[in-house]
Parts: structure tokens; sequence; C-alpha cells
């Protein structure tokens, strides 16, 4: 269920070419207050989704009750925006499969919290080159 809310990261092809379109959206909305008022308004909207596929996953036990689904929700669309920005500069870093495991790593840190709050350890580093990195479920990455 989270995995589906969550695939906004380009991950092919013609999600590049939505993400280019979408950039140039961001730079014109800069300068134009309607663009910046409708681009405001769309991102209320999918921060809202988010919000609400986290508390349902809350809510079923998918995730801790201590997770803010709020926060998560931001934090989320942040971290797929940068991935998209970061995919039309380099396509060759990010290709399809690191962007996806960029959310899923983010996602099973989540599903690793204890009832604390706070983030489980799973061995190993996202950014370190050349490295594996474990999820919390022990799948390799």
């Amino acid at each position: 269920q989270v995995e589906t809310a969550t695939t906004k990261a380009s991950i092919d092809a013609r999600r590049a070419k939505e993400n280019r379109v979408w950039a140039v959206y961001w730079a014109q909305a800069l300068t134009s207050p309607r663009l910046r008022r409708e681009y405001q308004k769309n991102d209320a909207l999918l921060r809202g989704f988010l919000r609400n596929v986290l508390q349902d996953a809350i809510d079923d036990g998918e995730l801790a009750p201590s997770v803010d689904a709020a926060l998560e929700a931001n934090r989320l669309l942040a971290l797929s925006d940068g991935v998209s920005v970061q995919a039309l500069f380099d396509r060759t870093f990010w290709t399809d499969a690191r962007q996806v495991d960029a959310i899923d790593v983010h996602l099973d840190d989540l599903r690793a919290r204890g009832a604390r709050g706070s983030v489980v350890p799973v061995g190993g580093t996202a950014s370190a080159p050349g490295r594996e990195r474990r999820t919390a479920s022990g799948r390799r990455r």
C-alpha cells in the first residue's frame, strides 16, 4: 500500500520526460504568482494523499503507531522530488533501480521503527559506494 503511493519517483523514460516538464513548471512557478498558487495547491493535495496512505498503514499495523504520518508524508514527498530532480541530471547514476531503492530504503526504515519512534539501525549505508545495504526485512540492497 505504501509503495503504491510513493511511485512518483522517476523510474522510466516516460516519467523522466514528465519530470523535465515538471522542472520547467517549477521554474515558471518561481516567478508567476498564479502558477505558484497552483503548485502549492497540488503539492498540498499530494501531501494529504500520502499522509492518508501512511495513516492507513499505521491503522492497519503496517507501520508503528509512533510514526508521524504528516511528517513522513512531507519527508517522502521531499525525497521523491529530490530523487526526481537528481535523475533529471544524471540518469547514469540515478538508474531506475537506484531511484526505487532510495524510496524503498526509507520505507523499510519507517517499518523498522520501534515503539520509541526511533529507527532501528540496519547494516551499511545507502550513500557508500560498493557497500551492500540490508533493509529491515533482511533484503540485500
